[in-house]
C-alpha cells in the first residue's frame, strides 16, 4: 500500500471506505459475530466480576458497544486514527458521559508508555497487520495484560492469502513472496499460526482458542453468497471455523491466550529466533 501515513493512522484517509466496505458490510458483521461469540464463551463467562478491558485499534466502537450491552465492564478504547475515534465518540457518547468508557486517540507505542499491566482483557483485532513492527507491537500488548489475564488477537492469515491466490489462479503471485494486495484496505503484514504459537508459548502464554473467521463465507462465489442471509452465512462459518484444515485456511484467525502470572524472558525474540513478518520486499 502506497500511503504517506503508516500503520492505523492511515485510516484517517480511509475511514469512509472502511465503514462502507467492512464495518457496515456483511464482512464486518460476520467477523464481529464470531469474535463476540468466542469472547462470550471463553472469557466473559469465566468471571462474575466486571472486567477492565482494553481494546487497541477500537475503530468505530462496535465491539465496545457490544461489551457494554452484556455486562458492567469498564472499557478503554484506543485508536491511532482521529477519524475512527470521532466515529466511536458518536456511537459511545452516553457511556463516555457515565464513565464506563474511556476513549483515547493514540498509537499503541505512545499509549503503552508509562502504562503498567492492569487490564483483565486486551483486544487487538485486525491491528497487528497494520503496525510497522507487529512483533514489537505484540510485545507491547503483553505488557498491558494483568497477570492471569487474557489477550485476544485477530490477525490476517498468511495461509489464507495463499489459498485465495490458488483459487483465483494467480500463478505469478504464488511464485513470489507475499505482497499487499491491490486494495486500499489490504494489510501490510500477515501471520502464520506456528509463528504466533512459538512467539507466545515461549513467554509462557497458554493458547485457549484457535478459530478461523469467515472460514466459509469468504470463499463462496459472490453470486451464491449474496443469496444467503447473514444468519445462514454465519451458521456455515460456525460449522467449520473450529475444524482443521478449514480454520488454517481462513482469511483471518482468532487466537485467545491466557497470560501467565510472570512472563518469561523475551530476549530470544530479539535474536535469530524472532519471527520475520510477511510484508512486501
Amino acid at each position: 500500500m502506497n500511503n504517506d501515513k503508516a500503520g492505523p493512522a492511515l485510516f484517517d484517509d480511509l475511514a469512509d471506505h472502511f465503514v462502507a466496505r467492512i464495518d457496515d458490510n456483511t464482512k464486518g458483521a460476520l467477523r464481529r459475530q464470531q469474535l463476540h461469540r468466542d469472547l462470550a464463551a471463553h472469557v466473559l463467562t469465566a468471571s462474575d466480576a466486571p472486567l477492565r478491558i482494553l481494546e487497541v485499534g477500537a475503530g468505530t466502537g462496535r465491539t465496545c458497544q457490544w461489551l457494554l450491552s452484556i455486562g458492567p465492564h469498564h472499557i478503554t478504547c484506543v485508536d491511532a486514527s482521529a477519524q475512527m475515534v470521532e466515529r466511536a465518540r458518536e456511537r459511545l457518547h452516553q457511556h463516555l458521559v457515565d464513565g464506563r468508557v474511556t476513549l483515547i486517540h493514540a498509537a499503541l507505542e505512545d499509549f503503552v508508555r508509562d502504562k503498567t499491566a492492569g487490564y483483565d482483557l486486551v483486544l487487538a483485532h485486525a491491528l497487528l497487520e497494520w503496525l510497522p513492527d507487529p512483533w514489537r507491537g505484540l510485545e507491547q500488548l503483553l505488557t498491558l495484560v494483568r497477570p492471569g489475564g487474557w489477550l485476544s488477537l485477530a490477525v490476517y492469515n498468511t495461509a489464507g492469502r495463499r489459498v485465495r491466490q490458488i483459487t483465483r489462479g494467480e500463478v505469478a503471485a504464488l511464485r513470489n513472496p507475499l505482497r499487499p494486495g491491490g486494495s486500499r484496505l489490504a494489510p501490510l503484514h500477515s501471520f502464520g499460526v506456528d509463528e504466533l504459537d512459538n512467539f507466545l508459548s515461549k513467554v509462557g502464554c497458554e493458547r485457549l482458542l484457535f478459530a478461523g473467521l469467515r472460514t466459509v463465507s469468504d470463499y463462496l462465489p459472490a453470486p451464491k453468497r449474496e443469496t444467503l442471509s447473514l444468519d445462514e452465512l454465519n451458521a456455515l462459518d460456525e460449522q467449520y471455523r473450529l475444524l482443521s484444515p478449514f480454520r488454517e485456511m481462513s482469511t483471518y484467525l482468532h487466537m485467545l491466550w491466557k497470560v501467565p502470572d510472570i512472563l518469561k524472558s523475551r530476549q530470544h525474540l530479539n535474536g535469530p529466533d524472532r519471527p520475520r513478518h510477511h510484508r512486501p520486499e
